[in-house]
C-alpha cells in the first residue's frame, strides 16, 4: 500500500502548492508573484476578497475563529489561514464555513463579487 501511495504523489516545487504556483499559497515568493507591475491576478484578488467576507461574516455572528472551527469541522489555525488569504480552500470547505456561518455558500461568493466591483470603482474613481 505504501508503495502505491509514494507513487501517488504529486511533485511540488518550491513555492508552490501541488507544482502549481499559486500566489499567497506558501511562505517563499514565486517570482511570478512579484509582476513588474504589481498587478495581482483576478483569482487572487477574489480570494483575497472571499476570504475577508470569511472574516466579516464570523464577526457579525459573534464566532471565535475557534467556535467556527468546531461547527464547520475544521481546525481553528485552517480559519486563520484561511481569513488572512494565505488558503486556497475548497468549494467543499466554503460550504462547510457557510453552513456554520448560516448563510448560503452562494452569499459569500456574492458578497466577495461585490468587494471586488466595490475595489474597483474606488480603484476607477481615485485614477480619474
Amino acid at each position: 500500500m505504501e508503495e502505491f501511495l509514494a507513487s501517488q504523489e504529486v511533485p511540488v516545487s518550491e513555492g508552490t502548492v501541488a507544482g502549481i504556483g499559486v500566489p499567497g499559497c506558501s511562505a517563499e515568493t514565486n517570482a511570478s508573484d512579484t509582476a513588474a507591475d504589481e498587478t495581482e491576478p483576478a483569482d487572487h484578488l477574489f480570494l483575497n476578497a472571499l476570504c475577508a467576507v470569511v472574516r466579516e461574516q464570523r464577526e457579525l455572528v459573534c464566532l471565535s475563529q475557534e467556535e467556527l472551527a468546531v461547527k464547520a469541522k475544521l481546525h481553528r489555525t485552517y480559519i486563520s489561514d484561511i481569513e488572512r488569504g494565505i488558503r486556497n480552500f475548497s468549494v467543499k470547505t466554503l460550504s462547510r464555513i457557510a453552513i456554520s456561518l448560516g448563510l448560503p455558500a452562494a452569499d459569500l461568493v456574492r458578497l466577495a463579487e461585490e468587494r471586488l466591483r466595490a475595489n474597483d470603482r474606488g480603484l476607477t474613481e481615485s485614477v480619474n
